[in-house]
């Protein structure tokens, strides 16, 4: 009879620790999560993003000697990336800028008495995103990008002969940061440097004036600063 009692105390001990054991697993089950879910800073998601900044544009053109470029130029566009992840993503963009012709360097060669005109620069773009951290989340998040695309100039000059519209190969690094201001939307602020592929050796078009015109430089290098809101789908 003694051992019998003895059997239905320790049972009834065991049964109150897992109950005990069960209440405190279920009291705490939401704080994990939560911690979970902050140190992961969700799962896959898109982001959509609209943006505006300036082109630092250099020499790209060479006319008899003369040298022809952009002036700094207005540009905007949209980005959509994926993200499986926080730290990783895969970037779609397309960026538009417009700006007049301009004589850099002039030469004794170059007439100018022709109007130089204004070129359309449109930049197709895939790239990566590497994200710092765990946590997209946070109030700040930084990252880096590089990725490649297609340069498309468009020039709207009178010529005599050849194209003023041409496509090219490019390819960009960037660094940016996100400064969170909503549960899904951020400031996405960052540089890029940008190099577009242009064969200087061949004559692309010849103005109204006699000038022909051939890429200035083999790379066509530029640095663009941006700023734009990013809205975030999912995870």
């Amino acid at each position: 009879m003694r051992a019998r009692s003895s059997r239905t105390l320790v049972l009834l001990c065991v049964l109150g620790t897992l109950a005990s054991a069960r209440a405190s697993g279920a009291q705490n089950m939401p704080k994990l999560q939560r911690r979970a879910i902050g140190k992961q800073g969700g799962g896959a998601h898109v982001e959509l993003t609209a943006f505006n900044g300036i082109q630092l544009p250099k020499d790209l053109y060479a006319s008899n000697g003369a040298k022809i470029g952009l002036a700094d130029q207005y540009m905007w566009g949209g980005r959509v990336a994926w993200h499986p992840n926080a730290k990783l993503g895969i970037e779609v963009s397309y960026g538009r800028a417009r700006s007049a012709l301009e004589v850099r360097s002039a030469a004794p060669g170059f007439a100018d008495t022709t109007a130089l005109g204004g070129q359309v620069v449109h930049q197709y773009d895939v790239g990566v995103l590497l994200a710092q951290g765990d946590n997209s989340g946070g109030k700040t998040q930084g990252f880096m990008l590089l990725g490649v695309g297609q340069t498309r100039f468009v020039g709207d000059i009178p010529v005599a002969s050849g194209e003023t519209t041409r496509k090219r190969f490019a390819w960009h690094i960037g660094l940016g940061s996100k400064l969170r201001m909503g549960t899904n939307l951020s400031l996405r602020i960052e540089g890029r440097y940008r190099s577009t592929n242009t064969d200087p050796r061949s004559t692309l078009y010849t103005d109204t004036a006699g000038n022909a015109y051939t890429y200035a430089p083999h790379w066509y290098r530029t640095g663009e600063i941006t700023a734009g809101l990013s809205y975030k789908i999912g995870g």
